[in-house]
């Protein structure tokens, strides 16, 4: 078996096959791509910030026999903490007090046949001194549970951090 090829046929071809290798690749098109044209460079910064929230949720627990005076056990403690609050110099519009409990905002405990109310007070304040002073006087007034104020970031502020960060770490990446 003998194979013949023409060499004029091999030859168009082959010379198809790199026209259309060049009508692909266009070497002569000067064009990059977004891609080809963009460094990448990562930046970071740490942050040191002090607080600018102090959350308190002191807790108060009333147990009395007779329902209405526990009752008015409770109520009479929520207007002398609130009043104290003020005092220590927490705004008015900072406070919230929470009467509840399990059903009917109590409970009846049957075993010491007792009525049981519960009264939650939250108090905010936007500084350390003034949190201390917070939590000397909650301290005075004999809370159920801790008396620690949760510690936090208000949303202006963390929006304060969040801006700076950034800042930062676009100048350490712009410096790279």
């Amino acid at each position: 078996v003998t194979v013949r090829v023409n060499p004029w046929w091999l030859s168009g071809a082959l010379a198809l096959c790199v026209v259309g290798m060049l009508l692909m690749w266009r070497p002569w098109a000067a064009t990059t791509l977004s891609v080809d044209r963009t460094v990448s460079v990562n930046g970071s910064a740490t942050l040191t910030a002090e607080p600018d929230e102090y959350v308190f949720y002191p807790n108060y627990e009333f147990k009395n026999a007779d329902k209405a005076v526990g009752l008015k056990e409770l109520t009479a403690k929520s207007d002398e903490v609130v009043a104290g609050l003020k005092k220590a110099g927490v705004p008015e519009k900072d406070i919230k007090t929470n009467a509840s409990g399990y059903r009917d905002f109590y409970l009846y405990n049957e075993q010491e046949r007792t009525h049981v109310y519960s009264l939650q007070v939250t108090a905010t304040v936007d500084n350390r001194a003034a949190a201390q002073k917070v939590q000397d006087y909650l301290l005075t007034t004999k809370p159920s549970g801790a008396v620690t104020p949760q510690a936090a970031f208000s949303k202006t502020k963390q929006k304060e951090l969040k801006a700076k960060g950034r800042d930062e770490a676009t100048k350490e990446a712009r410096a790279k």
